[in-house]
């Protein structure tokens, strides 16, 4: 299959997928946990941050432990949430990692997800900031909930590169 047949079929793919929920920023509560010194909620998760001062593995700088959990127990593990979550308690210029262990280190207790986060990781693409919706994608992929898009996506034709555009009638 060409890219040109496969493009135009994750964008036909794209448009039965379900935009993002409407975001809602979280709140800090009065809770604390044994492994979290700030808790902050919103409708759809819990998170439990712990901030240090020191002791990053790249560099040995601050660095901040995110736990991630679904208020309703359930497995949802959203790019955008949680890149969302991210930017909402460390800063949008800070980046994270999720690691998959080593299956000698693996700890399994919940649909509890970790995210380690610091001001600079040293791995990764550098290629400047990008987004694509269900009618410029690449692979599929859902739309923005309204009013949630980056303001980039708002003027795409100034935007995107020709060959990204959407195809007009």
């Amino acid at each position: 299959m060409s890219l040109t047949a496969e493009i135009e079929k994750s964008r036909r793919i794209s448009s039965r997928i379900k935009p993002s929920k409407k975001w809602q920023p979280l709140v800090k509560t009065a809770q604390r946990t044994v492994e979290s010194t700030e808790v902050w909620i919103n409708q759809w998760y819990e998170v439990g941050l712990a901030r240090h001062e020191s002791g990053w593995a790249f560099g040995g700088g601050e660095w901040i432990r995110l736990g991630i959990y679904c208020a309703d127990g359930e497995p949802r593990h959203d790019w955008r949430d949680f890149q969302r979550i991210k930017n909402q308690l460390c800063g949008p210029e800070w980046e994270a990692l999720e690691l998959y262990p080593a299956e000698s280190r693996l700890i399994d207790p919940s649909n509890y997800y970790l995210l380690w986060c610091a001001p600079k990781i040293p791995i990764g693409m550098y290629e400047g900031r990008r987004f694509l919706d269900s009618t410029t994608c690449l692979a599929p992929q859902r739309d923005w909930a309204k009013g949630d898009e980056p303001q980039e996506l708002r003027n795409k034709a100034a935007y995107l590169p020709k060959a990204l555009q959407p195809n007009q009638p």
